[in-house]
């Protein structure tokens, strides 16, 4: 959310509603909207159900009162909800999206990947259902179909930092490490601040065992991050690669401090 935007969120959120807003379902979607972003779920929700009092057919309401649920990891209110606005307005391809985030939640693959198909046929260029659909494919392993997705989403958006961070993770899992270098390189050029893409970088370089350009990776990453658990699993990694055990032990030991449930770094500690 860039400032502007944030300003006139802002201005929604304090707005009182006249009586004649309380009968216009549109006025009190932007209300609500605003409160959501700014994470007021409850106040937000009241609205949205304002809304279907008045409007029961209002598919917005619905799909957003979806997006709350699924904000809570309320992921079966959220697929309930959602479906709702799909079966109200099935020509929304972010809906559909939305539907598709539901069901991968539940572990509901095909019926996901479904949903994001649906999406992409509806608008071939909403890169949002491409990179999510990339996200589905990568998770289980399916690393061709993965690289797949997060391809068509940069042809529409090239300077899709987040897509790119994921097909050099998926590159990296296949084990074609030329083309994860070259994935991992490219947000770094787009942000140069991306803590991930120096951090995965970093991993990778210690896979290739480029050591000193490994360092640096994950030394900047830590630059930009000092509490970065994952850069210090990395940096435990790249301190085993050169035989240094006890900066390993250290590395390892900081990760788990910053997050106790790291069971790699747990793992990492209990090899040495």
């Amino acid at each position: 959310m860039n400032r502007q935007e944030r300003r006139r969120l802002e201005k929604l959120r304090q707005k009182t509603l006249s009586p004649q807003d309380l009968k216009n379902p549109q006025a009190m979607l932007e209300k609500a909207f605003a409160h959501q972003q700014f994470e007021e779920y409850d106040t937000a929700s009241g609205l949205y159900d304002q809304v279907i009092e008045i409007d029961p057919d209002n598919a917005d309401a619905y799909h957003m009162r979806g997006a709350i649920a699924y904000a809570k990891e309320d992921y079966q209110t959220a697929l309930e909800q959602i479906s709702h606005a799909v079966q109200l307005n099935e020509q929304n391809p972010g809906y559909w999206t939305n539907l598709g985030n539901a069901m991968k939640e539940l572990g509901q693959t095909e019926e996901a990947a479904k949903a994001y198909d649906n999406a992409l046929a509806l608008n071939p260029e909403f890169t949002v259902a491409a990179f999510n659909m990339g996200n589905l494919y990568r998770e289980i392993d399916e690393h061709n179909e993965a690289i797949a997705a997060y391809q068509r989403a940069l042809e529409v958006d090239a300077n899709y930092a987040e897509a790119w961070l994921n097909l050099g993770t998926t590159y990296q899992a296949k084990g074609d490490q030329q083309n994860a270098e070259t994935a991992y390189n490219r947000p770094i050029q787009l942000e140069p601040g991306y803590v991930d893409a120096h951090n995965n970088l970093g991993n990778l370089l210690i896979d290739l065992n480029r050591l000193d350009e490994a360092d640096a990776a994950i030394n900047q990453a830590l630059s930009l991050a000092e509490d970065f658990p994952d850069a210090y699993y990395n940096q435990g990694k790249l301190a085993e690669a050169k035989g240094d055990k006890a900066a390993a032990r250290a590395a390892y030991e900081r990760a788990v401090s910053l997050d106790e449930e790291y069971e790699d770094a747990k793992k990492a500690l209990a090899a040495l």
